[in-house]
C-alpha cells in the first residue's frame, strides 16, 4: 500500500510536469491572486467547498484552488486541490482526484484540513509563466498558522486571466468570500527559512532570541523553480529599521549580525523583492537580547524580616544596561475548617529592584542577585512566586524556577524556663500524608508554630516513614512541609523502610538507598551534632537545652544494624549529662511489647549478607537497657488507634518509657492526628493526640486496653487514663 500510495503521487507529479506543453501562451506577465474566507462561529454539514481561481475568456477554471468538505474515514475533514478546467492538470486515471460540482476538471491533492469555526483564511494562487512556476498558500489567519504552502512547476498559458472566487455547489452556509483581488507580481509561496547557530546543519527549530554577540546564520529554501527576484532579511522595532541579509538565491548558513540592534522584541521579516516589490513577507517576532534566570528556594530571615533569595543570571547580552526586578506574587493559605482545607488569598503582588543599570562584562559571566522581599506583617502560611522583569525586555528563560513556594511568617516561641511544663510533639508515620494529603501535613506543621508558644512546644520528633516510596517527588513534598520549622522549632526525622526502598512500597532490599540528605541538608537540623554513616543521615544524633535539662536525640534507621548499635552506644556514653531519648522507626508493637527479633525478617533487607538487623528487642538488648540516663523511646511503623506504652528497666534499675506513635491506617492517611507529651515539674508525662485537620483530640482505646489520653508519673511507674482514671 505504501508503494503504491507513492507511485500514485510521482505519477501525478510527471503528469503535472507533463502539462508544460498543454498551456497556451498569455504573455510573460504573471499574476497573483487572493481572497479572503471568513467562517461562521459553528460548520455544519451543509457547507459546500470553496474555490479561488484565474478564469480564461471563457470562464473555465485555469488554475484554480479548492477547498471543500469530504467524509472519509472516521470523521468527516476538507480536502485541498490544485485544479483546472483546461488540461493543467491532464490526469485521465482512476486515482485523479476529482472535484465536486466540476466534472471536466482534475486536480492534484494536496492534502486535507479541516477549517476552524470562526476563522479567516487568506488563499493565493500565484503564476510566473516566465520561470514556468504556479505556488499555492493558505494561511489562517486567525491562528497566524500557515495551512498549506508549496511551488509546482508549470506551463505557460496564452490567455489573459482574472480572479475570480466561489462555492462549490449551492450552499446554506455563512462562509463570507471578500476583498478578492489580483496583482501582476509573483508570489514564490513554499519559502522556507530559520535562523539558528548552525551554518552547516540548520536542523528545524529557527531561534526566536538571540543576544547581539551571537553567532547567527540564515538558511533560505527558495522554492524550484527560482524566481525571478530576491530576498532580504529586515529587522524592525518601532522607528528602528535594519536590513540584515540579502539572498538572490538558496542560501545555507549565510552569516547575520546582531551587533548594533536596540535590545527588546521586534519583528524580522524575509521579503521577496521582484521589480522593487516586496510580494511576499514572512514575518516572525523576534527578540534582541536574551538571558538565563535561575531563582533559588527562598529563606525566611525572621530577625529582619525578610524573605531572602537569589537570582542567578547568566548568558545575558553584554555590555548593555538592564534594570533587573522581580515581581514577587504572595498569596496567604488560610485554613478553611468547613472544608478542611487551605484557601488561597491574594496577598500582595509587587516588582522588586534587583539591579538597576546591571552590565555584564563577559559573554560567559554568571551572576548571583540577592533578592529581598519583605515578610508579610500578618503571622500565617503563605505561597511566593517569582517572574523576572528585565529592561528592555529581552527573552527570559527560567530555569530551575521554584513556582509558589510555601514559606510562613511565624516567630521563633521564647524559651521555656526552668520549672515550667513543656511539650515534645512526636509525629507518626507521614507516608500517606506526603504521598496523598500534603496540605494535612503542611495544616499539622502550622498548629505546631501557631501553637508552640502556648503548648511550650520545645521539640519536634518523627519516628520514620518520612515518605511512602523513597522518590524525589515526595521528598520534595515532605522538604516543603518539614522545613517550615525552620527557624522557629527544631525537629528531627528518622528514617523508616518506606524511606529506604526506591519506589518498592517498603520492601526494602538495601541500606544506604535513602534520599533523605539530598533534601534535608544537615544544616536543616538545628541540633545536629553527629552522623552515621559520616557521608549520610540514616542514624544522626542532636543536643538541645530545654527548660534546664539537656536533652540528647539519638535518631536510628529501620532496623539498625550492629555497627549501628555499637556507634549509638558510643554516642550516648559521650554524653552521660545528657537526657537521652532514642527515636527509631520499629521499637514496639501494637501489644506494647518490643518487636522479637525476627520480627522483620520477612524483608528482602533479611537477604543481605552484607548488613544485620535488629529489631525491638535487640535494640533493647543491644543498646538502651545500658545506659541509665535513655528516658524515652519512641518508634512508629505499626499502626494503632492508641498511643500503646512500656515501661523498661535498665541494668542501673532505671525507668524507660518506650511509646508507639503510629496513626497512618485511619482515614486522609492518619486524620492528621500526632501525639504530644507534656512534661510537668512534677515528673509527670501528660500523653494525648490531636489533629489540627479534624480539630478534635483523639479518644480511642485499643482492643489491648491502650488508649490515647493518659498520664505517666515518671516517678512510680504509674499510668492512668484520663476519661477512666484506671491505674494499670
Amino acid at each position: 500500500m505504501k508503494l503504491a500510495r507513492q507511485t500514485r503521487v510521482m505519477f501525478l507529479l510527471l503528469l503535472l510536469l507533463a502539462s508544460l506543453a498543454s498551456w497556451t501562451h498569455a504573455g510573460t506577465q504573471p499574476i497573483t491572486i487572493e481572497a479572503v474566507w471568513t467562517f461562521p462561529d459553528s460548520i455544519g454539514e451543509d457547507h459546500s467547498g470553496l474555490w479561488l481561481a484565474g478564469l480564461d475568456e471563457q470562464g473555465r477554471h485555469t488554475p484554480a484552488f479548492a477547498w471543500y468538505p469530504v467524509t472519509t474515514g472516521w470523521w468527516p475533514t476538507w480536502q485541498m486541490v490544485l485544479a483546472s478546467e483546461t488540461e493543467l492538470l491532464p490526469i485521465e486515471n482512476t486515482n485523479a482526484v476529482s472535484v465536486p460540482g466540476w466534472p471536466d476538471a482534475v486536480g492534484l491533492n494536496l492534502g486535507t484540513h479541516l477549517p476552524a469555526a470562526g476563522h479567516v483564511y487568506r488563499p493565493l494562487l500565484s503564476y510566473d509563466p516566465e520561470i514556468g512556476s504556479v505556488s499555492v498558500s493558505l494561511i489562517d489567519e486567525t491562528a497566524g498558522e500557515t495551512v498549506y504552502a508549496h511551488t509546482f512547476r508549470a506551463p505557460k498559458i496564452e490567455v489573459d486571466l482574472q480572479a475570480a472566487s466561489g462555492y462549490l455547489g449551492p450552499t446554506e452556509a455563512d462562509i463570507t468570500i471578500s476583498d478578492i483581488k489580483q496583482s501582476p507580481y509573483y508570489v514564490p509561496a513554499g519559502t522556507y527559512w530559520r535562523i539558528n547557530p548552525n551554518a552547516v546543519d540548520d536542523g528545524i527549530l529557527s531561534f526566536v532570541a538571540a543576544n547581539p554577540q551571537d553567532e547567527l546564520y540564515l538558511h533560505v529554501a527558495v522554492p524550484d523553480p527560482a524566481p525571478r527576484g530576491s530576498y532580504r532579511l529586515v529587522f524592525r522595532n518601532g522607528e528602528f529599521i535594519q536590513e540584515l541579509a540579502a539572498v538572490s538565491q538558496q542560501s545555507r548558513g549565510l552569516p547575520i549580525s546582531l551587533a548594533g540592534l536596540p535590545l527588546g522584541v521586534g519583528q524580522l521579516t524575509l521579503e521577496y523583492v521582484e521589480q522593487g516589490v516586496v510580494t511576499l513577507a514572512q514575518s516572525r517576532t523576534f527578540t534582541v537580547g536574551r538571558a538565563d534566570v535561575e531563582i533559588a528556594k527562598s529563606v525566611v530571615n525572621r530577625d529582619d524580616e525578610l524573605l531572602l533569595n537569589t537570582l542567578i543570571l547568566h548568558r545575558a547580552p553584554v555590555y548593555s544596561e538592564l534594570d533587573i526586578s522581580v515581581e514577587a506574587t504572595i498569596v496567604e493559605l488560610v485554613w478553611d475548617t468547613e472544608i478542611r482545607n487551605y484557601v488561597e488569598t491574594p496577598y500582595s503582588q509587587k516588582i522588586i529592584p534587583v539591579a538597576m543599570d546591571f552590565v555584564l562584562d563577559t559573554v560567559d559571566q554568571m551572576v548571583e542577585l540577592p533578592i529581598h522581599v519583605p515578610l508579610p506583617e500578618k503571622p500565617g502560611m503563605y505561597r511566593i512566586s517569582y517572574a523576572p522583569v528585565i529592561e528592555p525586555k529581552i527573552n527570559v528563560s527560567a530555569a530551575k524556577q521554584v513556582n509558589w513556594q510555601m514559606f510562613n511568617t511565624y516567630k521563633k516561641p521564647e524559651p521555656v524556663q526552668p520549672g515550667e511544663p513543656y511539650t515534645i510533639a512526636v509525629l507518626p508515620d507521614t507516608q500517606y500524608m506526603v504521598a496523598n494529603y500534603p496540605y494535612i501535613l503542611t495544616r499539622l506543621m502550622q498548629w505546631l508554630m501557631e501553637n508552640a508558644a502556648e503548648y511550650n512546644i520545645e521539640l519536634v520528633l518523627q519516628v520514620g516513614d518520612v515518605t511512602n516510596n523513597n522518590t524525589p517527588g515526595q521528598w520534595v513534598v515532605a522538604q516543603d512541609n518539614y522545613t517550615q520549622l525552620n527557624g522557629v522549632l527544631p525537629y528531627v526525622l528518622a528514617i523508616g523502610n518506606h524511606d529506604m526502598s526506591p519506589g518498592q512500597g517498603g520492601q526494602v532490599a538495601h541500606r544506604f538507598q535513602s534520599l533523605i540528605k539530598d533534601y534535608f541538608p544537615p544544616e536543616s537540623f538545628s541540633g545536629l551534632q553527629g552522623n552515621f554513616p559520616e557521608e549520610r543521615l540514616d542514624n544522626t544524633y542532636h543536643t538541645f537545652h530545654i527548660a534546664g535539662t539537656d536533652y540528647l536525640v539519638i535518631s536510628l534507621e529501620f532496623t539498625p544494624p550492629d555497627e549501628v548499635l555499637e556507634w549509638a552506644n558510643q554516642v550516648v556514653a559521650a554524653h552521660p549529662d545528657h537526657t537521652v531519648i532514642v527515636v527509631t522507626h520499629f521499637y514496639l508493637a501494637k501489644d506494647g511489647t518490643r518487636a522479637p527479633q525476627g520480627r522483620t525478617s520477612h524483608y528482602p533487607l533479611a537477604e543481605d549478607m552484607s548488613t544485620t538487623m535488629n529489631d525491638g528487642a535487640m535494640i533493647w538488648y543491644d543498646f538502651v537497657r545500658h545506659h541509665p540516663n535513655i528516658v524515652y523511646v519512641f518508634g512508629g511503623h505499626t499502626y494503632s488507634p492508641a498511643i500503646p506504652w512500656n515501661i523498661g528497666y535498665g541494668l542501673e534499675g532505671n525507668m524507660v518509657f518506650e511509646f508507639l506513635v503510629d496513626f497512618q491506617s485511619e482515614d486522609w492517611g492518619g486524620n492528621g492526628y500526632f501525639a504530644l507529651f507534656e512534661i510537668t515539674p512534677d515528673n509527670k508525662l501528660n500523653v494525648s493526640a490531636y489533629s489540627p485537620f479534624l480539630g478534635t483530640y483523639k479518644n480511642d482505646r485499643d482492643k489491648h486496653g491502650y488508649t490515647s489520653s493518659y498520664t505517666v508519673d515518671m516517678s512510680t511507674g504509674r499510668v492512668w487514663n484520663h476519661e477512666e482514671a484506671v491505674v494499670h
